[in-house]
């Protein structure tokens, strides 16, 4: 009879461990750092950010992730006047504008 008990709990705490390890895998994805969720069309200061890149898996290429100097990710529409504003005063600043 202990047996058996011993065999059931044992059972029902490797039932619970498995429910919890899946449950553990499906809520640990992480977002890609290349993600974005939202855009901003609020402008921002060339003073204020760090860098910028354009984002690959966005459609048409037409998102642009900016590195601000607190190293928050914020993304926008790279149609935006702004945004070429700032395309063209970082550039200047690390010597990468081709005129």
């Amino acid at each position: 009879m202990k047996l058996f008990a011993a065999v059931i709990l044992v059972m029902v705490l490797l039932q619970n461990f498995d429910v919890f390890m899946v449950r553990g895998a499906l809520g640990s994805r992480t977002m890609p750092s290349s993600y974005c969720e939202s855009l901003r069309t609020k402008e921002i200061k060339c003073q204020r950010i760090k860098s910028y890149s354009m984002l690959q898996n966005e459609p048409k290429n037409k998102v642009l992730l900016i590195l601000k100097k607190k190293n928050t990710k914020v993304c926008v529409p790279a149609e935006l006047s702004w945004v070429k504003k700032i395309i063209l005063c970082l550039d200047k600043k690390n010597g990468t504008y081709k005129s």
